[in-house]
């Protein structure tokens, strides 16, 4: 009897808990009813006015917005600006990629140019070495000669102090003179390569429409300065500094001929240098004065904006 008192309890508990969901579930449908027949049968009511367009005819609003639809002309009007406004997109991607076609061709010009002009110097700079490798070897040849020819004048002189003295400062003199030319040389060479990124650069100006008359005129300049400089420094290359010693008496005198003539030769050539490095840098500062060439072309950037307006 329990048991099925507690059955019958159970049954009771379930049947009211179903009865509670059931009941849930058809009042919510029964909302779901009203308010989708509230939105069927009260639809948005615009004002009744209308408008008249240029043809004569009119036209009321229309929901939701409750706005006057397009005339006729209206209409037409609207699909040809959309039409119109497609041509003029055409147009400027038209504009768009000639500007990018001649962008490139400008850069391989460019690349052409600037590669011809690296050849040309290389070949001029080969050609240099060359020859000055000829002249320290033929300047060798002679200081061979030379230094022969200075051993057997100091047997001229009884002093071997003073002997041993003068040897040394020929040979000093030699090995200072191939030293500093070859330093001359190596200075001249990164002096050209400072004026070979200047000619880039006014490449670069001259491409953009600016005026480089001025500083294109400073570049020969500099060119003339540096193959001015290294005809110096091959000619001191082949300089010889000995004497034919006579006797105790002239060999002072001699010996500071020898090292005042030395000192003035490897200025004057030190001067030809520095005017190279000063029409180099006078050629930069002008090319520094020239406006906008860094700044980047704004045409293809602005054009792409205004495209996609």
């Amino acid at each position: 009897m329990v048991y099925n008192y507690n059955m019958r309890k159970n049954l009771k508990y379930s049947a009211t808990f179903t009865i509670i969901i059931l009941s849930s579930m058809l009042g919510y449908v029964a909302y779901a009813e009203e308010v989708a027949g509230n939105v069927a049968t009260n639809p948005v009511a615009c004002t009744m006015d209308a408008k008249t367009c240029s043809d004569g005819s009119s036209v009321s609003r229309v929901a939701p917005d409750c706005k006057f639809a397009l005339c006729p002309g209206e209409v037409a009007n609207t699909e040809k600006n959309r039409n119109r406004n497609q041509v003029k997109r055409e147009e400027v991607r038209k504009e768009i990629d000639a500007i990018k076609n001649e962008l490139s061709a400008k850069k391989e010009t460019y690349k052409e140019e600037m590669s011809a002009l690296l050849q040309s110097i290389k070949t001029k700079r080969q050609g240099f070495k060359a020859e000055f490798e000829t002249a320290k070897t033929e300047a060798g040849i002679k200081i061979t000669a030379a230094r022969t020819s200075f051993l057997a004048s100091l047997k001229n002189v009884r002093d071997e102090n003073k002997k041993t003295s003068a040897e040394k400062i020929v040979s000093t003199l030699q090995a200072l003179n191939m030293k500093f030319t070859d330093q001359f040389s190596n200075k001249i060479d990164q002096i050209e390569n400072i004026l070979v990124s200047i000619e880039s650069r006014i490449k670069k100006a001259e491409d953009k429409g600016l005026d480089v008359t001025t500083v294109k005129t400073q570049v020969e300049k500099a060119k003339q300065s540096i193959a001015d400089a290294r005809t110096a420094i091959s000619t001191q290359t082949q300089k010889i500094y000995s004497v034919d010693v006579t006797n105790d008496t002239t060999l002072k005198t001699q010996m500071k001929t020898l090292r005042n003539d030395f000192s003035s030769d490897i200025k004057n050539v030190y001067t030809t240098v520095k005017s190279a490095h000063m029409a180099v840098k006078t050629t930069a500062t002008t090319l520094a004065q020239i406006p906008k060439i860094d700044e980047t072309d704004t045409t293809t950037t602005e054009t792409n904006n205004n495209t996609n307006n």
